[in-house]
């Protein structure tokens, strides 16, 4: 109708999901091979027109297994990284589903190639040495991209090696020790590539651990370990060893622990240590061990300062320079560690001129800079530090010179003056008697020169005054001499000299004497010895002599005059004189002469013995050689018994005579035959025996020899002697009295004694009856000769029997002439019982040879044949004068034998075997000065044998207690006498020891040094010389002082004690000690430096001591209290 009344309706369509998802992503997609596969490959996008879902996603299709997709976003990603070379696409379907519809899409994802880097390595195999191959293994390298036309490059030590580029390396001396690597080269599908070994080391070093790499440590730490340990490993599982090589610390090679080996740690010295551990195996040691680093650092703690230097210092400054502020003069450095706290102090001689401001050392204000009154300062600067207990200052000494302007010298002394010298003493180099000290400022040029009475005496070397070489130093003639020293500054115009008088007094000494005491005279029994001085001189004066005469080495009581007679004690002693004096200076003097010859007795002739050789005589004669023997018993014979004092001895070593109570039978020394007297008639002897020219044996079988022509074999023929035996020089008691003679030497002796005394018989007889038979005198020489020449006639180119009667009958009637001949036959008969008496006695005697008899005792029984044939000739043939054919007493064999054993019962063995004397002399060398050694030589040699030599040293005459040696020593003891050394010994034939004296010699003196001190003691204000250790071992003589201060003499101080006052105080004194020792050597000994104190010093005011004495000089020092 007409009405309309509208009504909006709105209808809701209600949304279905009936449309399916619509893909707006491509259907393609790439990716690059090799990629992660977190990257997303392909990105599925669609639109849905619904719109009433979340829209997820699937895969199917043929490569989905290999796909990841994200169902909220559609994100495809690969399971595994793509490889082109294996699979160049991905297909797989996409499909997107909203809940109700799907709808698919199919997708192709491409794969873009790229580079692939190569799998696998290129090793080397084989082990480097010198000549082993190494191969270059290629069997895992792989490259996707082709490996085609490899080659090699062989490095040592990443340097090409030149020519290496097989696949093998043969390697060489060049390589050794060095790394060696390979470089292989191929080619893919990009190109060229190349791929390198490892290197090939030859063995590797060991690795080291250190657990703590740095420690610290105080200073001063005590030893111990320092909690650091050290390990070691090895690839190729050598053996290792751990080292660590330091002056303060040690390493325990099995644990690695390091220590401190010593609280040596200084931290001022080193604030760290850089300790180097060392791992080593048998090829890398040495410089290739390997090597880790420690570090010890050292922590400070509060020490005492350890020195104090002055930096930079003023070390002079010009006299008169201004004061009016301080000056400072040197900067204080102080080397410490800055923990505590260091005062400064001064102290020294000039303390109180200085002062400390902060840092600095100043020369105070107002201090006067005077160079002529002090040209230098001293100052010692002190640090401590007071919180370091028990620690003492460093010092540091200062000295501060003030310079001078020239001037003229003022003054020069003479310091450390000789003033006295001991004569004699040697100039061989010329003498410092003085140093020249000139009192100037140094700046000119000084001349010094010598002017005075003795200047030519003197010479000045650099500061010194000296006696010149040469010069000879004699008291008694000249016992001083003078000079003048002048000084003078020729650059100061006007000035003039200044000048210093010496003195040097010579002082006199004992000379020794000079020349010698000598002994006139001959050393014989009654004879008188004269002491000759006439060489004797002494520079020091000759007092009147005085002797003493020694008899051996005994003084003789009473023997005090120039002139000594020689008695019956002084046989066999060697003489000596010592002339004494005192000189003109009063010193006793002595020398000694050389000793004599052994003294001989009364008149002596030296003679032959029959029957031996070179016997001496001694009898008893008055003084003018006459013979004073009266025959006691009036048998015209010399008997022991008529008082006369005889003795035979021997000084040439050979046997003397035949000593009984018979007839002694001696010859005359051919040399003088009418000077000897025989005493077995007390005349004149005018010799019965010859002997060939050189013959040192003049007997019967010499006389034989003569008679032979000199042809001694055809005596030793004729009588049956051993042809080594020759006969001019033969002694057969000499030889059978030899130390250790043999069996055959002692039967040789006998049988040439035997025979001598056989011949010695015949010619007796013959001397006998010619005697008997005429009163002219007898020739007895010709008639030995005679009997000799027919001895030898009977024996022609044989021997003969000397005991046959013919044979002698024919030697008598040849040597005596008109003598009735049954006369001659029977005292041939009567010679002939008598020779075979000596022949049987001589043959037993060597038969006891083989008993064990001594020498001696076989000897005797040949001596007392020998004495009985004597007596019983005599007794028996007796021919009276003018008588022929008186009768003639032969003795029987049993009264002959009864009379040998008498006979050998009266010999003195001693006689026949008598001590020889010595040969040879006893010497000394060496010089004859005290300190000086000399030693004993001797020549000695002694037919009885040497025996142990022993020596005593005597000193005129009187023996050295303990010098028993070869040598002597010679002590103070021995100086001004006369010294010698007796050589003693027990001969092979246990005689009395015999004694040999060398030439005594006088023993200079060597001025022998004090020793000990002189000292000074202080009491109150009194000094005192204490010379209570003062010594000398050539004597002290008597004291004379000289106190000196400060190097000056002290006018009039020259007593032992010296008293100073109080102005005195801190001034430094010292004493000279001298006197004229024993030997006249005038000596000095100083004593140290002695300072004075003031016994109540003030503050701040130097105490001065006595540190020590150097060669007579004290060391001074004082400090500020």
């Amino acid at each position: 109708g007409a009405n309309s009344t509208p009504q909006a309706v709105v209808v809701s369509v209600t949304n279905v999901n009936d449309n399916a998802p619509v893909f707006t992503s491509g259907a393609t997609g790439s990716v690059a091979e090799n990629t992660a596969t977190s990257t997303v490959i392909y990105t599925a996008a669609t639109t849905d027109a619904d719109n009433l879902a979340a829209r997820t996603y699937t895969l199917g299709g043929t490569d989905a297994a290999l796909l990841n997709i994200d169902a909220s976003t559609g994100a495809v990603t690969l399971k595994a990284s793509a490889n082109y070379e294996l699979k160049p696409s991905y297909s797989f379907d996409v499909l997107a589903n909203d809940g109700a519809n799907s709808t698919p899409q199919a997708v192709v994802v491409s794969v873009t190639n790229v580079n692939d880097p190569h799998t696998g390595t290129v090793a080397i195999t084989g082990q480097p040495a010198v000549g082993a191959t190494l191969t270059a293994d290629t069997t895992t390298l792989a490259d996707q991209d082709g490996l085609t036309s490899i080659g090699y490059q062989w490095q040592a030590n990443g340097a090409d090696i030149i020519g290496a580029t097989n696949a093998t390396l043969d390697v060489a001396e060049a390589q050794k020790d060095l790394p060696i690597t390979v470089k292989v080269t191929y080619t893919e599908s990009f190109g060229n590539n190349t791929v390198t070994s490892a290197e090939k080391v030859w063995n590797q070093a060991p690795v080291i651990t250190v657990d703590h790499s740095t420690v610290s440590l105080p200073e001063n730490a005590a030893a111990g370990e320092l909690g650091v340990q050290a390990t070691a490993t090895d690839v190729e599982s050598d053996v290792v060893t751990l080292g660590l090589v330091h002056p303060l610390f040690t390493m325990d090679s099995a644990t690695g622990k390091i220590s401190l080996t010593a609280a040596a740690l200084d931290y001022e010295a080193s604030t760290s240590y850089q300790l180097t551990v060392t791992a080593s195996d048998a090829t890398h040691k040495g410089a290739s061990a390997t090597k880790s680093t420690v570090t010890v650092n050292i922590t400070d703690v509060n020490e005492a300062p350890t020195a104090v230097a002055l930096n930079p210092a003023t070390t002079s400054i010009a006299e008169n320079a201004s004061t009016t502020a301080h000056l400072k003069v040197a900067d204080i450095a102080v080397t410490d560690d800055a923990l505590g706290t260091n005062a400064v102090t001064l102290s020294g001689a000039d303390a109180n001129s200085f002062e400390v401001v902060g840092t600095a050392l100043y020369l105070k204000a107002s201090e006067t800079l005077n160079y002529e009154a002090k040209n230098s300062y001293a100052v010692t600067i002190n640090v401590a530090d007071s919180t370091v207990t028990g620690s003492s200052s460093v010092t540091s000494n200062y000295a501060l010179t003030v310079t001078d302007v020239n001037e003229a010298p003022t003054a020069v002394a003479l310091n450390n003056t000789t003033t006295s010298i001991a004569e004699n003493t040697s100039t061989t180099t010329h003498i410092k008697v003085a140093d020249i000290a000139v009192t100037d400022d140094a700046l000119g040029t000084n001349a010094v020169t010598l002017s005075g009475a003795d200047a030519n005496s003197f010479e000045v070397v650099g500061t010194a005054l000296y006696l010149k070489a040469g010069e000879t130093l004699n008291y008694e003639a000249k016992n001083s001499y003078a000079v003048t020293v002048n000084v003078a500054d020729s650059t100061v115009t006007g000035s003039s000299a200044v000048t210093s008088n010496y003195t040097l007094a010579l002082t006199n000494v004992n000379d020794l004497p000079t020349g010698s005491v000598t002994i006139t005279g001959t050393p014989t029994q009654g004879q008188t010895l004269t002491a000759n001085t006439t060489t004797l001189a002494d520079e020091d004066g000759l007092g009147t002599l005085s002797y003493q005469w020694y008899s051996g080495a005994q003084p003789v009581v009473g023997a005090t005059g120039s002139t000594y007679t020689l008695g019956t004690s002084d046989v066999g002693q060697a003489i000596s004189a010592k002339a004494s004096y005192t000189d003109g200076h009063a010193t006793l003097e002595h020398v000694v002469s050389s000793a004599t010859a052994s003294v001989v007795g009364t008149q002596s002739g030296q003679v032959q013995d029959g029957y031996l050789s070179n016997a001496l005589v001694w009898v008893d004669s008055t003084p003018g050689g006459v013979r004073n023997w009266t025959d006691g018993d009036g048998d015209n014979l010399w008997d022991s018994g008529e008082g006369e004092s005889w003795t035979l001895t021997d000084s040439t070593g050979q046997f003397t005579g035949l000593v009984g109570a018979g007839t002694i039978r001696i010859t005359a020394n051919p040399a003088n035959p009418t000077g000897t007297i025989d005493i077995s008639t007390g005349k004149a002897f005018t010799g019965s025996y010859s002997a060939p020219s050189g013959s040192k044996v003049v007997n019967p079988l010499t006389t034989l020899v003569v008679a032979a022509g000199g042809d001694e074999s055809k005596v030793r023929t004729a009588l049956g002697i051993d042809p080594s035996v020759t006969l001019s020089t033969y002694d057969p008691l000499a030889e059978a009295n030899k130390t250790g003679a043999s069996s055959t030497a002692l039967a040789t002796a006998i049988k040439v004694q035997s025979a001598a005394t056989q011949v010695a018989n015949i010619m007796d007889i013959a001397n006998s009856v010619a005697d008997g038979n005429t009163t002219s005198p007898v020739d007895t020489a010709a008639i030995a000769s005679s009997i000799a020449t027919s001895l030898l006639n009977q024996a022609g180119t044989g021997t003969v029997d000397l005991a046959n009667s013919t044979i002698i009958s024919t030697a008598l009637n040849t040597a005596v002439i008109g003598v009735n001949s049954t006369t001659v036959d029977t005292i041939a008969t009567a010679a002939s019982i008598i020779n075979n008496n000596i022949a049987t006695v001589s043959t037993n005697a060597t038969s006891s040879l083989q008993s064990g008899s001594t020498p001696r005792n076989i000897l005797t029984q040949v001596v007392a044949a020998q004495l009985t044939a004597q007596k019983t000739a005599v007794e028996s043939l007796n021919v009276v004068s003018g008588t022929p054919g008186a009768s003639i007493t032969i003795i029987d064999t049993n009264t002959l034998n009864s009379e040998i054993t008498t006979a050998t019962s009266q010999v003195v063995v001693d006689k026949i075997f008598t001590n020889h004397a010595p040969t040879g002399d006893v010497t000394m060398t060496g010089t004859a000065t005290q300190g000086q050694t000399l030693t004993a030589h001797h020549t000695l040699a002694d037919i009885d044998g040497l025996g142990t030599i022993h020596y005593q040293w005597q000193a005129e005459g009187v023996n050295i207690s303990g010098a028993t040696s070869d040598t002597l020593v010679l002590a103070e003891a021995q100086v001004g006498h006369q010294v010698r050394v007796v050589a003693t010994y027990t001969d092979g034939a246990s005689h009395d020891p015999e004694s040999v004296n060398s030439i005594a010699t006088a023993v200079a003196n060597i001025n022998d040094a004090p020793t000990g001190g002189v000292t000074i003691s202080s009491t109150d204000l009194t000094l005192t010389a204490n010379t209570t250790t003062l010594k000398d071992a050539d004597g002290l003589g008597t004291f004379s002082y000289q106190w000196q201060s400060g190097g000056d003499n002290i006018d009039g101080a020259t007593g032992s004690a010296f008293t100073f006052t109080s102005s005195d105080f801190g001034k430094s004194f010292t004493v000279t000690t001298s006197y004229t020792d024993g030997h006249g050597t005038l000596e000095f000994v100083a004593a140290d430096p002695y300072v004075v104190t003031d016994p109540d010093p003030d503050t701040d005011t130097p105490v001065w001591v006595v540190l020590a004495g150097v060669g007579g000089l004290g060391l001074l020092a004082w400090v500020l209290f």
